[in-house]
């Protein structure tokens, strides 16, 4: 998710760089800003709170979290149910790019300051360990390249990757891009030398210092549409949409080989899947069937077809596939479950209803279901998982399981307050976080902190 929501805000703010008028204004050099060591302080624990159990009402908790400030980034423990404050105050943040992919484990987070126009990265005690000037900073998994946008609001808005062997390196960009892949690498759109409305789709490799250019012209998606390329699961190939000038097929989504430079055309909708040997794989729905291809030869590597009707592929569960159960009305088809199979097609879990959302947990697969047809300011639900299974009266309006499936944490408004749930799969338990206004939340790789937006104005 970490990278996505990079690709999304690097192309957003490319929008408002290119809405911002004629108006010059000197572009700065990308330049990295000092910042003065600080010792690590204890980090001070605001709250405590019991486990509730899940059979409680969970609509007016008894424990909450007296937090300092209105605005600001939260760090839980959903074991101990500790909250600490990251940073707190009153500035207004442009964006948050909370860090769950970090080699040390998920310990810090960057803040986008509209102000200043720079991205400050903080440790999960609130000290500043970091700083670029520019916003929507973004980083590879070890923290060796560090890509952000500067002059974001000017004419010029350019992409500068900043890495541990050439440092600052302005790249330009016509679209928006990719947080770095594992090994660093950029996926970006630069400037074209070919007219249209578009670029050329480019990487940048940190190992070497260059630039390459891997397809000449994509052209922007639809009227309002935003380019930025996504990684495939091994890194071997970019998939970007595009518009073919002149084109009357309409848009196209473009796989691109990084290791032989090949460029195929894959339908709407596919998803990248992982394959049993690590090689890349994509989802799409043919007549029916679950199809999987092989990105690196075009050709079919699975073909899954369910009694209980035409499959539209949903997610990647890692090792196996989510797909949707659709059922056929005319030339539509409606959504009435979903299905989970290994990548040998083998069924290994089903649910009815449109509202699943599935997980691979050690045991097998697990998944929750939200009331959405209920009126209450909190929707009832189910779990269903190898260690629990139960209705909660409360399963919130955002939900998202921990890495390792263990923990279900659900947004949820009790009452008149925002609060975080988190259910615990092992014991049953439900742990009651009242942080008042809460906007999102991101899980740490290894499953042991949750982050939270809180406030107004982030």
């Amino acid at each position: 998710m970490t990278r996505r929501l990079f690709s999304l805000a690097l192309a957003a703010a490319l929008l408002v760089a290119c809405d911002g008028g004629n108006e010059d204004r000197a572009t700065p050099s990308p330049t990295v800003v000092a910042t003065e060591s600080v010792s690590p302080t204890s980090a001070p624990v605001l709250a405590t709170n019991t486990p509730v159990p899940i059979a409680s009402p969970l609509l007016e908790p008894d424990v909450y979290a007296h937090l300092p400030h209105a605005n600001g980034i939260l760090s839980l423990d959903p074991v101990a149910g500790e909250v600490t404050e990251v940073w707190g105050g009153s500035q207004r943040i442009w964006s948050i790019e909370v860090y769950a992919r970090l080699a040390t484990g998920g310990d810090g987070v960057w803040l986008s300051w509209d102000e200043s126009e720079e991205s400050v990265r903080y440790d999960l005690h609130g000290n500043e360990v970091d700083r670029v000037p520019g916003l929507f900073a973004t980083e590879s998994p070890d923290g060796s390249v560090v890509a952000y946008l500067a002059d974001p609001y000017g004419s010029d808005a350019h992409l500068v990757v900043r890495d541990d062997n050439y440092g600052p390196v302005d790249l330009g960009m016509s679209g928006g891009a990719a947080a770095p892949h594992d090994d660093g690498r950029v996926a970006f759109l630069s400037r074209s030398s070919l007219p249209g409305d578009g670029g050329a789709l480019s990487m940048y490799n940190p190992a070497t210092g260059e630039t390459n250019i891997l397809v000449e012209f994509v052209g922007r998606p639809g009227k309002e549409g935003v380019l930025y390329p996504v990684w495939s699961p091994s890194g071997r190939f970019i998939s970007e949409w595009s518009h073919l000038p002149g084109s009357a097929d309409g848009d196209h989504a473009l796989l691109v080989d990084t290791r032989t430079g090949q460029v195929n055309e894959a339908p709407e909708p596919y998803v990248w899947v992982e394959g049993p040997a690590g090689d890349d794989w994509y989802a799409l729905i043919d007549d029916g069937a679950l199809l999987f291809i092989d990105a690196a030869t075009g050709e079919e590597a699975r073909r899954v077809t369910s009694d209980a009707g035409p499959l539209v592929p949903k997610a990647d569960l890692g090792g196996a596939f989510e797909a949707w159960i659709g059922e056929r009305v005319g030339a539509a088809v409606t959504i009435s479950g979903i299905i989970v199979v290994d990548l040998a097609g083998n069924e290994l879990a089903r649910w009815e209803g449109q509202h699943w959302h599935a997980v691979m947990t050690p045991q097998g697969p697990a998944a929750y279901f939200v009331d959405t047809k209920s009126k209450a300011d909190c929707p009832p639900g189910r779990v269903e998982h190898p260690d629990f299974e139960g209705d909660l009266n409360c399963i919130g309006h955002d939900q998202a399981w921990s890495p390792d499936a263990r923990f279900l944490a659900m947004n949820a408004i009790l009452g008149a307050r925002s609060s975080l749930l988190v259910l615990d799969t092992q014991t049953g338990e439900t742990l009651v976080a009242d942080v008042g206004r809460s906007f999102g939340f991101e899980w740490s790789d290894d499953g042991t902190r949750i982050m939270l937006r809180l406030g107004g104005g982030l």
